[in-house]
């Protein structure tokens, strides 16, 4: 019988890796850590909050044993107050089992998905920035969560370990996610060889690993690496190349080198301790495209952004140095190149490279961007001082449900006496061209000024930057007590504003599940001070909700209300501790980690992770009715080489209809069985040479059936599976069910035809380079090969005196060919065009180009392995009355262009 901890002593564990490990970060701390946002009420200072674990959670061996007696009096030692509960805990343990002391922690987190997100991307910058670092025990644990939605990555680093990564991590404000023990792993070794695309072994290439964030499998490379480690290493004189201790994840190799384009590897993965042979990388030569930035005075521009795409296939970027300069490896078959650059204090501009230009050093100037200037008055016309006013990006709807101290502000500042203000943007910290400014204080509804646009233009009257008047009207308060389950005033309760969102008709969208809740969005959170009240002043006209948190109890809710004209007052009462304590029976070791979701119509659904027992638990929750699903943990950061897109497909498994009253905890017993369960694995190859990379993708065949098409997409993204060929050509797709599938083989950075008509064709099915129906029965490991057999496609047009057209079209497959993509073909200005890896087979190559051009059909027969040369003498089509509506044909080619 596992033996309980006594709440003092769990009150002790939790407070001492809250606080101590928390009170000073080794880095930059998050937005408004340590205290809610503008509080009127007092908060207090000298008492801290009452924390624990869940006793079932603590029962178990891992918790149990992480500290000692003397690690509870250290910890509880000096101890002071602090809001919020921590987002994360756990304990980090070396691969014998010890405690991994001193492991360095850094956290991102992102709306709505983090898997391999970049950091250091200024396109997508992460919501979150923490650091931390486990103490003597291996333990540490994580601030609260400033806002809802996000997703964490979490990076575990030890000198002596390969990096670990938990990604994916959903966190929510007023709740603590404890991780139970993170072990180290051993990692694996891969060698190879790079040569040069007539296979000559390059020497002194530098290769090093980096996240494979294409879990989508289609998409370009991403632009900026996310580099993982300090793992590098270069090539020996044949070439070859071997890296030791990489994390057992899903990766790819970066190698670069003078004269050479920069090349992405295959992915790669491997079991701890093993040991991966035979990864091939080819890479193309290059040529040198360098360049100096300046501004309009001739003084270089360091640490600028310069961001170049060549040929919309390869896009890269680099800062300028000390002396303004930047240079890329560029692909030599590149025809054109188009650049962007961004500057702090200046108008962003581009500037686009025709192949003539490629060769000669690029100069360009940056003109000075003057500030955004304005002022903030009240209703009434009065100037307001001391408002905080910023420059914010990347606005939308939800911009307008979240705290302004939640956006990512390019700049701000503070008003003046007389409420005049002055931003200057720092286009370098962003690709963004659309801006907001947004204003606030303690006591008015904040306000968003209408869309500021720095774009590229040249022209004057595009670059005013317009006097900018915000009005800041009165704002309104919710405010109230919490109190504990016998009607107590509760202090250190965390309180919740949650903002609703509109109501929809029935006509506006699908009702695909009866929502008990009204869902929303987190604005604000607060602390109850030593009288449990708490008070939220300068929020804006709208829907909210009220929400009270405290360990050991289920949450409180008030009415959904409306504040208009009024302000709110409500008393929130405490819950007795509801929740459920899962148990998953069977065989767990064919998964690295496992996850709970717990799920109720309109509320944020919760995950944990399940412990090797099988054990797992959801604490805390709201009374309702709740849905718990168990599937693998997010592949990417595992060996796993499948992914789902949405939500995971089939869960292992599964129950519904959990009543969960106040007070009670459910057992809950699921059973893992894998009988009936079944798998698809195979090769691909072209033109009998393994094909690495490519894009498999598995989705049933009955979607659609029903004939709404929304509720088809809808299952599409919720069951499309899909996965990559490794770098020799295998791939697997397991833990399916008896079901009737298509399979479907495309380009690596195509995503194939998915998204076809649901109500009309759902019997064509979606379409790639090749396409398979697969009828897996009761527990079958099928085996399916892809021999794809290509080949190239030269096009060549010409007008009626023999000069290049050039126009648009496409090579569509003849109808012997069910399953093959259509291909759109661009014809350039010199009249041609080149195709690659088209399937072998019949196809009808139509081009046209507008209405001064008749449609051509020319027929066209692919061989695999070969290049198939096609000549086209393009016709005039005959005059048309001047009186006729021209835009017909035009429109006629758009909309038929959107249909397909």
């Amino acid at each position: 019988m596992r033996r309980l901890l006594p709440l003092a002593v769990i009150a002790a564990i939790l407070i001492g890796l809250a606080l101590v490990l928390m009170s000073e970060p080794p880095g930059p701390r998050p937005p408004h850590d340590g205290g809610p946002p503008a509080p009127e009420k007092p908060v207090p200072t000298e008492t801290a909050p009452e924390l624990s674990f869940n006793k079932e959670i603590d029962s178990r061996t891992a918790i149990e044993t992480a500290t000692t007696a003397e690690d509870l009096a250290e910890l509880a030692d000096g101890i002071g107050a602090q809001d919020g509960w921590p987002s994360f805990i756990g304990r980090v343990l070396l691969p014998s089992g010890l405690a991994a002391a001193e492991t360095e922690i850094k956290v991102w987190a992102w709306h709505g998905w983090a898997n391999a997100a970049n950091p250091d991307d200024p396109q997508n910058p992460p919501a979150i920035r923490w650091q931390a670092t486990t103490n003597a025990a291996g333990q540490f644990a994580l601030p609260e969560a400033p806002q809802d939605g996000l997703r964490f990555i979490l990076q575990f680093t030890h000198p002596d370990w390969p990096p670990l990564e938990m990604v994916n991590l959903p966190g929510h404000p007023g709740r603590t996610r404890p991780l139970g023990d993170i072990p180290l792993k051993a990692g694996f070794s891969i060698s190879g060889q790079v040569a040069d695309t007539d296979g000559r072994a390059l020497a002194d290439i530098a290769l090093r690993p980096t996240i494979d964030d294409e879990a989508f499998t289609w998409g370009s490379p991403p632009t900026i690496p996310v580099y993982i480690g300090d793992y590098e290493t270069t090539t020996d004189v044949e070439g070859k190349f071997t890296l030791h201790d990489l994390p057992s994840r899903r990766l790819r190799l970066v190698a670069t080198g003078d004269g050479f384009a920069r090349q992405f590897s295959s992915v790669i993965s491997g079991k701890p301790e093993s040991k991966q042979k035979g990864l091939h990388i080819k890479m193309s030569a290059a040529n040198l495209l360098q360049g100096t930035l300046f501004s309009t005075d001739r003084q270089p521009l360091a640490d600028a952004r310069v961001r170049v795409d060549f040929d919309g296939d390869v896009e890269l970027e680099c800062q300028t140095d000390e002396h303004g300069n930047w240079s890329f490896d560029m692909p030599r078959e590149t025809e054109r190149a188009f650049l962007r650059y961004a500057a702090a204090g200046f108008w962003p501009a581009r500037q686009r490279l025709d192949q003539e230009s490629l060769t000669t050093k690029v100069s360009q100037e940056l003109t000075p961007m003057p500030p955004s200037t304005g002022v903030v008055v009240d209703a009434h016309g009065r100037a307001l001082a001391n408002v905080q006013v910023a420059l914010t990006t990347g606005y939308s709807s939800r911009s307008r449900m979240l705290d302004p101290k939640m956006l990512e502000a390019n700049a701000s500042t503070t008003t003046a006496s007389d409420g005049t203000f002055a931003l200057s943007p720092d286009m370098s910290r962003t690709w963004a061209r659309e801006f907001h400014v947004v204003a606030w204080d303690d006591v008015h509804a904040p306000t968003f000024s209408k869309s500021l646009k720095y774009g590229y233009s040249n022209n004057a009257k595009d670059r005013v930057i317009p006097e900018l008047r915000l009005v800041l009207d009165d704002g309104w308060s919710a405010s109230g007590v919490v109190l504990d389950i016998d009607g107590a005033p509760r202090p250190n309760a965390r309180v919740h504003l949650r903002r609703l969102k509109a109501q929809q008709s029935a006509v506006r969208r699908v009702p695909l599940i009866e929502m008990s809740v009204r869902s929303g969005t987190i604005l604000r959170r607060v602390t109850t001070d030593e009288a449990g009240e708490f008070l939220f002043a300068g929020l804006r006209e709208g829907d909210y909700r009220l929400e009270a948190h405290y360990p050991d109890r289920s949450p409180a809710e008030s009415d959904d209300f409306i504040l208009v004209g009024t302000s709110f007052e409500g008393v929130l009462q405490l819950h007795p501790s509801s929740g459920i304590d899962g148990f998953l029976d069977g065989d767990l070791t064919p998964f690295s980690t496992l996850r709970a979701q717990a799920s109720a119509p309109g509320r944020d659904p919760l995950d944990t992770t399940l412990d090797s027992s099988g054990h797992f638990a959801f604490d805390n929750l709201a009374p309702d009715t709740w849905k718990v699903e168990i599937r693998e943990a997010d592949g990417s950061s595992t060996s796993r080489m499948t992914f789902t897109m949405g939500g995971g497909g089939d869960p292992l498994a599964e129950a519904s209809d959990i009543l969960v009253a106040p007070g009670v905890r459910v057992p809950l017993d699921l059973l893992l069985d894998f009988e009936g369960l079944g798998s698809i694995s195979g090769m691909v190859t072209l033109n009998g040479v393994p094909a690495a990379d490519m894009s498999l993708m598995l989705l049933p065949r009955g979607l659609g059936s029903d004939g709404n098409p929304k509720i088809a997409q809808r299952q599409m993204w919720d069951n499309l599976q899909t996965t990559q060929s490794d770098f020799q050509g295998k791939y697997q797709f397991h833990g399916l069910h008896e079901d009737d599938y298509w399979l479907v083989v495309s380009q690596k950075g195509d995503a194939g035809s998915f998204f076809f008509n649901y109500e009309t064709v759902a019997e064509s099915g979606p379409a790639g380079m090749a396409r398979a129906e697969i009828d897996l029965a009761v527990d079958q490991n099928l085996v399916h090969d892809f021999p794809i057999f290509v080949g190239d496609l030269l096009v060549k047009t010409y007008k009626e005196n023999g000069q290049p057209w050039r126009g648009w079209g496409e090579l569509q497959p003849s109808d012997s060919m069910s399953g093959m993509q259509k291909r759109w073909v661009n014809i350039r200005k010199n009249g041609e065009m080149y195709l690659e890896h088209i399937p072998a087979g019949n196809w009808d190559l139509k081009l046209r180009g507008g209405d001064m051009w008749k449609v051509s059909h020319t027929p066209v027969t692919i061989s695999g392995g070969g290049v198939t040369t096609v000549e086209v003498s393009m016709e005039r089509a005959p005059r048309k009355d001047k009186t006729n509506d021209r835009s017909d044909g035009i429109n006629e080619i758009f909309i038929e262009r959107l249909g397909q």
